[in-house]
């Protein structure tokens, strides 16, 4: 147990109004399988964070043991800016186990709720052979008109009406599937908004068990972008007023493909595919600017007319030359303005290849 009176370090750190007189209390006692524990932090004796904990001998199997504990109190005080707003209110965190006594969880029970969080996984791990398994998910934010606010380092806020997630990983110590998933909505950031987004993904894991169970392959993600409003300027009438992005890729055998991807915004309409092997990402894309005025304020150079281009590029990532090459048509095409541009009228053939050193 420790204290402090009113105006002292733990109240000044924690920046708590009236700075009052602080406690913190922790008691643990009894054998291992009759242990109990008990803490609390107070602040002018009111506790704001109490919690117990208990191990017990299991009633199903007498080798193991129960393992319970329970948390409620206001922890925004006690946190950093950024978790503030996710911990906002009462919290409540529950813990329920069976271990071992060694290196082994099975059974486990995890709940996390406050005004802002909602969280619930469960499952089992042993540290000795890294197995995991279980499942899991999250949600911060009701969805309603009330936003999650998170502040920034730099002074900028983000805020989103809900985030949520979910991971399964299914207790199978064979090979097995494993899927993640993630989506937001009405996300605001000081480098623009979307009205949602989502993001799905699975892989392979060839052996759950052992020193690989970190290798991962035939994995499949998905991510859908919708209503993206871009903050600066110079995008604005490129993918202004709004903006829909999807991309769905796979990897396998040290190979990631980009089966699909495309934009649709504003001014430009882009669709392709994509493969990264051996050192070297080609892509593939068709692209087409109805209006090339739009770009004008992204090139820095007046422009006018549309295009339909196909773009193919090939780049190492060692850093060796970049090839690319691109082919398509253009009418009325336009650059500059005054006596320092010129006007293509028609239609025009455009191609070109080149390599960037």
């Amino acid at each position: 147990a420790g204290s402090e009176p009113a105006g002292g370090i733990f109240a000044n750190y924690l920046e708590l109004p009236g700075l009052p007189p602080m406690t913190v209390e922790v008691d643990g006692r009894g054998p291992l399988d009759q242990w109990r524990a008990q803490w609390l932090v107070a602040a002018s004796s009111e506790p704001f964070i109490a919690g117990r904990a208990t191990i017990d001998a299991s009633d199903r199997r007498h080798d193991r043991l129960l393992l319970r504990s329970r948390l409620d109190g206001y922890l925004a005080p006690i946190l950093p800016p950024v978790l503030k707003a996710i911990f906002d209110g009462k919290t409540v965190a529950q813990l329920e186990a069976v271990w071992d006594g060694s290196s082994a969880f099975e059974d486990v029970a995890l709940s996390v709720k406050s005004d802002t969080l909602d969280l619930s996984a469960n499952g089992g791990f042993n540290a000795s052979n890294s197995y995991l398994h279980g499942g899991g998910r999250f949600r911060l934010g009701e969805g309603n008109s009330q936003t999650v606010l998170i502040p920034l380092p730099d002074g900028g806020t983000i805020s989103f009406a809900q985030l949520g997630g979910a991971v399964e990983l299914p207790d199978r110590k064979e090979s097995r599937k494993i899927a993640a998933e993630v989506s937001v909505s009405k996300l605001d950031t000081p480098w623009g908004y979307l009205a949602s987004a989502e993001l799905t993904s699975s892989a392979r894991q060839m052996q759950p068990v052992g020193e690989r169970s970190h290798s991962l392959d035939a994995g499949l993600v998905s991510l859908a972008i919708r209503e993206f409003v871009p903050r600066e300027e110079k995008f604005e009438g490129v993918l202004g007023p709004s903006g829909d992005v999807e991309i769905r890729g796979r990897t396998s055998s040290g190979m990631a493909v980009i089966e699909s991807f495309a934009v649709n915004a504003g001014a430009l309409r882009l669709a392709g595919y994509g493969k990264l092997a051996n050192g070297i990402t080609t892509v593939t894309a068709d692209v087409i600017a109805d209006d090339l005025g739009k770009f004008s304020s992204l090139a820095d150079v007046a422009l006018a007319g549309a295009s339909r281009l196909k773009i193919q590029a090939s780049v190492p990532l060692d850093g060796a030359p970049i090839d690319f090459a691109l082919d398509g048509r253009a009418a009325d095409l336009g650059f500059g303005g005054g006596t320092d541009g010129f006007v293509l009228p028609g239609d025009t053939h455009l191609a070109a290849a080149a390599r960037c050193v």
